[in-house]
C-alpha cells in the first residue's frame, strides 16, 4: 500500500517569481518614496553666539565696571 505524493501547487519557479517580485516593489517604494530637501537658509533663526575674551594677567583687584564676566 504506497501511495504517491501529490507534487505541491506551488513550484519553485513560482515562489522565485514572487520573491523577485516583493523584492522589486519594496525596493521601487524605499526609492521612489524617500525624498531631501535643502534646507531653506531665511526660514532658520540665527545661531546665538558668544564673544570670549582670553586674558593671560592676574589681578589683585576685581575692576569697578567689567566690560567682561570670567
Amino acid at each position: 500500500m504506497s501511495h504517491a505524493v501529490p507534487p505541491p501547487p506551488v513550484s519553485a519557479a513560482d515562489r522565485l517569481g514572487l520573491t523577485l517580485f516583493l523584492a522589486l516593489a519594496l525596493h521601487a517604494i524605499l526609492i521612489l518614496g524617500v525624498s531631501f530637501d535643502l534646507a531653506d537658509d531665511e526660514a532658520m533663526p540665527p545661531l546665538t553666539t558668544m564673544e570670549i575674551t582670553l586674558v593671560h594677567s592676574h589681578s589683585d583687584e576685581a575692576p569697578e565696571d567689567a566690560d567682561y564676566l570670567a
